[in-house]
C-alpha cells in the first residue's frame, strides 16, 4: 500500500517517523498504516528489533511464573487486590504490545492466559466497565478474534447498553439521583465501544451504531460523571499505560472508533472533528500528545492520526 497524506496536511509526516522513530515504531508504520504482511524482510526485521530491546525484554523478565507481572500497589482486601492485579495486567499487555509484543511470545501468551482466568463465568472482568473495555481492546489487538473469553466478555458489556445508547456503571450515578433518569457516561461509553470496533462482527451491529451515534450526539460535551468532566478532555490526544493515561486519547479516540464502524465525513461531526485535528498539525509534521499544550509532537499519536485519516481520507492511498 502506498499512502501520500500531502493533499490533506501541511506537510506528510511519514517520512520524517521512518527517519527518526526507534524500530518498534518503524514495526507499528509497516504492519499497521501501511498493511505489510509481517513476513515482509523489512517488517520482520523492525519487529525483531524492537523485541531484542532492553526495556522489552526487561519488562518480560519481570514475569512471574503464573504469567502475572506484580502490581504497583497492594490492598489488604482480596476484592481490591484482584482488582488492581487485572488492570495491571493489562496495563503491561499493553505496553508490551506498544513495545512490539506479540503472542507468539511465550512470556506474552502466558500473559494474556493469567488475564483471562481473572474473568468471571458470565463474562465480567473485575473493577468497571471501562476496564472491561480496555482488557477487551488489548486482547483484540493482540489478534484474538473468536476467542470465547473476549466474545463472552463482549456480550456481557453489550448487555449493559442503556436505553441512549450509552453505558453508564451504577458507582458514577451521584447520590440522591434517580440512575434510570441519569445521563449515560461519555468516556465510559466510549471505552465500553473500543474493542467492539476490532471485533469483525460486533462493528457493524445496531447497538454498536447507536453507541457511535451516542458519542457524536455529545462531541465536545463536558462529561456528567466524574470520569474526565472537564471540557479540555477532548484535547488528550495520547494515549499512556498508566490508570488515566490508557483512558485518554479524547477526540482522536472517538474518531478511531467511528471511522472503524463505517461512519465518514458524510456526517457533520466526523468532518468537524477531523478538520480540527488535522489543523492540530505542528510546524515539525507531527500531532501533539496534547491539543495546545505540547509543541514537541507524539510518534504515537501521529501515527494513530495518520490512520484514521487513512480511513476518511481514501484519496490518501494512491496505490493498493
Amino acid at each position: 500500500m502506498k499512502l501520500d497524506f500531502s493533499e490533506i496536511l501541511r506537510s506528510d509526516p511519514v517520512p520524517f517517523l521512518l527517519k527518526k522513530v526507534p524500530p518498534y515504531l518503524k514495526y507499528h508504520i509497516y504492519s499497521e498504516l501501511f498493511e505489510i504482511p509481517t513476513d515482509v524482510p523489512m517488517v520482520r526485521d523492525a519487529m525483531e528489533q524492537a523485541q531484542s530491546d532492553d526495556v522489552f525484554r526487561r519488562l518480560l523478565k519481570r514475569q512471574n511464573d503464573d504469567g502475572l507481572w506484580e502490581p504497583k500497589q497492594e490492598f489488604a482486601q482480596e476484592q481490591h487486590q484482584l482488582g488492581i492485579q487485572f488492570f495491571s495486567q493489562a496495563l503491561m499487555l499493553h505496553r508490551l504490545l506498544e513495545l512490539g509484543g506479540t503472542r507468539e511470545i511465550p512470556a506474552i501468551q502466558k500473559g494474556i492466559v493469567a488475564l483471562m482466568k481473572m474473568q468471571h463465568g458470565d463474562g465480567k472482568f473485575p473493577l468497571f466497565y471501562q476496564h472491561q473495555g480496555y482488557a477487551l481492546w488489548v486482547l483484540l489487538r493482540y489478534g484474538l478474534q473468536g476467542n470465547p473469553f473476549v466474545d463472552r466478555g463482549l456480550r456481557w458489556l453489550l448487555r449493559r447498553q442503556r436505553d441512549d445508547g450509552g453505558w453508564l456503571h451504577l458507582v458514577q450515578v451521584p447520590r440522591g439521583e434517580d440512575k434510570e433518569k441519569y445521563p449515560s457516561c461519555i468516556w465510559t461509553t466510549c471505552h465500553a465501544l473500543w474493542p467492539m470496533t476490532l471485533h469483525n462482527v460486533y462493528y457493524k451491529d445496531e447497538p454498536v451504531q447507536k453507541g457511535v451515534e451516542f458519542l457524536l450526539d455529545h462531541f465536545l460535551d463536558t462529561n456528567h460523571t466524574k470520569f474526565f468532566n472537564t471540557p479540555d478532555a477532548w484535547d488528550y490526544l495520547y494515549l499512556g499505560h498508566d490508570e488515566s493515561g490508557c483512558f485518554r486519547g479524547g477526540t482522536l479516540k472517538v474518531l478511531e472508533i467511528a471511522s472503524q464502524t463505517g461512519f465518514d465525513r458524510s456526517n457533520d461531526v466526523i468532518k468537524k472533528a477531523s478538520n480540527w485535528l488535522r489543523d492540530q498539525q505542528l510546524e515539525n509534521g507531527l500531532f501533539p500528545a496534547i491539543a495546545g499544550k505540547d509543541s514537541n509532537g507524539d510518534y504515537m499519536v501521529t501515527i494513530r492520526m495518520l490512520q484514521v485519516l487513512k480511513r476518511l481520507y481514501p484519496e490518501t492511498i494512491v496505490e493498493e
